[in-house]
């Protein structure tokens, strides 16, 4: 299987903003599911 390196300006010019946006606001929804965020603990003890 050969590889298809590409350069960045030829990236850019077959990728359109628009039609990528459906996606990445699909994928960013996805990973906000499945991302934990550990509880943050405050302590009182210190004052």
């Amino acid at each position: 299987m050969k590889t298809l390196l590409l350069t960045r300006t030829e990236i850019q010019n077959l990728l359109e903003p628009i039609e990528l946006y459906p996606a990445l606001k699909e994928a960013f929804a996805q990973y906000s599911l499945t991302r934990q965020i550990p509880a943050q603990r405050a302590r009182s003890d210190r004052f």
